[in-house]
């Protein structure tokens, strides 16, 4: 900053320098004084713009604009069906302090405007080195990292699915168990149904009641195999789910 201002020091001794010698000679050329004095007080000018430029740089409060109006940018649209790809778009408008549209019913705000011949966007300065580049080239790395990211997402949902699967093929394992406790056999899932229309010893439970707890109870129920349905779950009305069965013990006889 010091060696900036002697230059603009300088520049302005020259003017007077200028000045004072027109005063005092009446023989100089009025015309190319002035014309001298004008050029450098553009560069005074020039240089004191400058100078407040970097004065603001060194504290933090030049605002840099990624962009201006007509330059190319390259944006990584991802569109509905999951692929991404590289547009190559024309700046047409800048807004420093952000500007505000209705889309879909709410208020966005937006800094750049870009178009091409068929699509268009507004973009903030923040998407700038992530999802819109100055270069094809760096559009494109990051365009391959996106992939990677992809494809490392849907190897993870896919190993997350196969583990809930195999976690709930698990429990039917174990819930289909032949004797669950007690002789129990549970037909909770629609599964490990009985064979045979006949009467059975059955659980049955209600999820919802007037004090929002849930109750179970235990009775005889016909089983039939015609549309493998209890008897209670072939009356709309009843809300009574069987869950567990098993055969009806031998009546007791006396020894």
């Amino acid at each position: 900053m010091e060696r900036l201002q002697s230059h603009i020091d300088e520049c302005k001794k020259r003017v007077d320098t200028i000045n004072e010698f027109v005063s005092n000679n009446s023989y100089a050329d009025k015309d190319e004084c002035e014309k001298n004095s004008s050029v450098l007080m553009n560069v005074i000018n020039a240089l004191e713009e400058y100078r407040e430029y970097k004065d603001l740089e060194e504290q933090g409060k030049l605002l840099k604009l990624p962009c201006a109006v007509g330059d190319m940018i390259y944006h990584i649209c991802t569109f509905s069906d999951g692929k991404s790809e590289i547009i190559e778009m024309k700046v047409g408008c800048v807004e420093p302090c952000g500007a505000i549209r209705n889309h879909k019913r709410t208020c966005e705000v937006w800094n750049v405007y870009a178009e091409t011949d068929y699509t268009k966007a507004y973009l903030k300065f923040f998407d700038f080195g992530k999802t819109v580049f100055l270069t094809r080239e760096e559009a494109e790395v990051a365009l391959k990292e996106l992939e990677e990211i992809k494809r490392t997402d849907r190897a993870l949902t896919e190993a997350a699915d196969t583990i809930e699967s195999l976690s709930a093929k698990l429990a039917d394992m174990e819930r289909s168990a032949e004797d669950c406790g007690g002789g129990w056999i549970y037909c909770g899932d629609g599964k490990n149904l009985p064979e045979k229309c006949n009467s059975y010893l059955v659980t049955k439970h209600i999820e919802e009641t007037e004090d929002n707890t849930e109750q179970f109870d235990v009775c005889t129920e016909i089983f039939w195999t015609k549309d493998n349905k209890w008897d209670c779950e072939r009356d709309p009305y009843c809300e009574w789910k069987v869950t567990a069965w098993q055969p009806r013990p031998e009546p007791y006889h006396e020894p």
